[in-house]
């Protein structure tokens, strides 16, 4: 599956608690406040290929190429780093606004599955998939 962000694509979230806007481009991460001020700079260890905001809990969820991690909105500190096995490849990211649930399409080594994550990062469901998947189709 092809990943959501393409090279040099830049994505953006509004916090609706508070207007505050987190800007993704690359390895970078950025939020400004609502009147335009820069907020919080910080550097990942990849290029972001999805973010999502569940606005319910202010809560940011970022996808790699190797992993998925959990930001507070607000601040921009690390919640959760989801454990996702050797050889598993997360492609792409949707999250339920209103349950704040969040769903991830990965490959595995036996093919591609469906990961039913709960509002803290927790795995709680792992569905094969007979083919590729699309959350979000362009």
């Amino acid at each position: 599956m092809d990943p959501l962000l393409n090279e040099g694509e830049i994505l953006a979230k509004v916090v609706p608690v508070d207007g505050s806007v987190w800007i993704a481009r690359g390895q970078h991460l950025e939020a400004f406040g609502a009147y335009g001020q820069a907020l919080q700079q910080l550097e990942l260890e990849a290029p972001v290929l999805a973010m999502e905001l569940d606005g319910t809990s202010s809560r940011l969820w970022l996808m790699t190429a190797s992993d998925v991690g959990l930001r507070d909105a607000i601040d921009g500190s690390l919640i959760r780093a989801l454990d996702v096995p050797d050889g598993a490849k997360p492609s792409q990211l949707a999250v339920d606004g209103v349950a704040g649930r969040a769903w991830l399409a990965v490959t595995v080594e036996g093919g591609d599955e469906l990961w039913r994550l709960d509002r803290d990062g927790e795995i709680q469901q792992r569905h094969a998939l007979d083919g590729p998947l699309c959350l979000h189709p362009r």
